[in-house]
């Protein structure tokens, strides 16, 4: 069930916070016209109304954000010890958890900042910047499609490890991974489907690539050597 509550900082600006559980994603424009898509098992809090000189937002999980253009006010969404600024552009921000935090850039440009380092980057159109536990920023080129596909209601994984799917597919279908062998975590797979799909579909063309068996089992997947 999507929830929504109301609180107030310290200037009593009126806040609001969505959240997205499991399988639900959520789609709204903020009041300066900026619209976000936020995927399943995340919350955005953001003001009613945005005053000042930035328009500021919190996120916690996946959102993607088409930022209304404005000069003379910033758009700023924060995450765990990132800030990625705007002036008006479109972009993917993932920051499930500290071992998963991503910034795509769509169109425009964007400056991520590290709030811990202090160190800022700059994005170009067509980049991915990720961070690892040490906090080391490592930029690429990448096919943004495969970070925005599931605004369109897609799965889709490009030479992706097989752990990092199934974190993705298990937040979707609100089901518990196990695998069978630590060895299988870093398979890579390319593949696509629905998000409309049921689970077995999904599977079931996964298991059509013959690197592993994928089973679905008192509401946990598992998966073990082929």
């Amino acid at each position: 069930m999507l929830r929504q509550k109301k609180d107030a900082d310290k200037e009593d600006i009126e806040y609001q916070t969505i959240t997205t559980p499991r399988g639900k994603d959520f789609h709204l424009t903020l009041s300066d016209g900026t619209k976000v898509w936020i995927n399943t098992e995340s919350s955005l809090k953001f003001p009613s109304a945005f005053s000042g000189n930035e328009r500021k937002v919190m996120l916690k999980g996946e959102a993607y954000f088409d930022v209304a253009h404005n000069d003379n006010c910033p758009f700023i969404v924060c995450t765990e010890g990132i800030d990625t600024k705007v002036l008006g552009t479109k972009f993917n921000v993932c920051s499930y958890s500290k071992e998963q935090r991503n910034i795509t850039l769509v169109e425009g440009k964007v400056e991520v900042s590290n709030t811990l380092s202090k160190e800022t980057t700059i994005l170009k159109p067509g980049q991915n910047i990720s961070f690892d536990n040490e906090e080391k920023p490592h930029i690429k080129e990448v096919n943004t499609a495969v970070y925005t596909a599931w605004t369109e209601g897609l799965f889709y994984f490009e030479d992706k490890p097989l752990k990092d799917i199934m974190s993705t597919l298990g937040r979707w279908y609100n089901v518990n991974i196990f695998f069978e062998n630590e060895n299988l975590y870093d398979i890579k797979f390319n593949f696509w489907a629905s998000r409309n799909s049921s689970i077995e579909e999904a599977i079931s063309l996964m298991n059509n690539l013959g690197k592993v068996n994928i089973g679905f089992e008192n509401d946990k997947i598992i998966i073990r050597n082929n």
